[in-house]
Parts: C-alpha cells; structure tokens; sequence
C-alpha cells in the first residue's frame, strides 16, 4: 500500500487583466501539479492574513488549472492573493503570492441641461427650474448631486 505524503505544486499565478478598475473582475489562474494522487482542488485569499488551510475561498479545478474570479468588491489598492492547491490525499502545496492592483474608477463624464418653465417668464411668477444630468459618451450611472444658487451663492432648496 501506498501512502501519498507529497504535496502537489502550484505554478506560477497569471490574470487576464491586472490591474483593473475599481468594480471589475480579473481572472486568476493557477497551474497546479501531483504525480500521485492528482490535484482535488485549491483555495486563494486576499491579504496577509492566513485563515488556515482549507478556510480560504475556495477556487475551480479544471484538470490543468485551478481559477477564481476576483476583484469585483475590491476598493482600489494593491492587494497579496495567495493560492494553495490540495491534492486528494489532503496534502496542501506551500503557499504562493501575487498581487492584484485596482485601480479607482474614471469619473463618469456628464451632460447637464437646465430648463425653466414658463419660458420666458414675467417679473414674480414662479418658474421650475430642471436640471438633466445624463452620462456623455462611454455611458455609466451619474451619482451626485445638483444645486441651484441664488443671488451671489445662497443655496436655494
């Protein structure tokens, strides 16, 4: 009877994209190798703080790679990923790092359009006053807000 006590190994970590922009997901693929009892799977985890192995986010075997997709919550920074394969004797491999930079957003480039009804207007009627805030080309969710002033800065509700 054979006992497997060898670790597999995992290869060299590649993204599809790296870096990326604050909301966006990259895929991490990892080859990994075990010449005895085959590869079961792995695990990554963002950050310095190891939660033991087998606690980690778990990632996808594919028979040649192990793959996670990643980064979507992520603020921007740069952040250590680090991966582990297991074999299907429960052998782990040692630990190996990379690193994942996010980018923040492009503020999205807007179009404002302001209207007033009645146009024209006599001296003391009332008139709404309607700002449009629509995205320019490259699309994206305007966030924000718009303020009318009156006079010489006086916030107006």
């Amino acid at each position: 009877m054979n006992l497997d006590q060898t670790p597999p190994e995992a290869g060299n970590a590649s993204w599809s994209a790296d870096p990326i922009t604050a909301g966006q997901t990259t895929n991490l693929t990892v080859p990994a190798s075990d010449s005895l009892s085959g590869v079961a799977g792995g695990e990554y985890y963002i950050g310095t703080a190891d939660p033991g192995t087998g606690d980690a986010t778990p990632m996808t075997w594919d028979g040649s790679n192990l793959t996670a997709s990643l980064g979507a919550n992520l603020p921007p920074g740069t952040y250590p990923v680090s991966i582990r394969a297991e074999d299907a004797a429960g052998n782990w491999s040692q630990v190996s790092t990379t690193s994942l930079v996010v980018k923040p957003a492009a503020p999205i480039v807007t179009a404002t359009v302001l209207t007033a009804v009645p146009n024209p207007s006599a001296f003391g009627q009332p008139v709404t006053i309607t700002a449009t805030v629509t995205p320019a080309a490259g699309g994206g969710v305007p966030a924000g807000a718009v303020s009318f002033y009156l006079g010489h800065g006086r916030r107006h509700p």
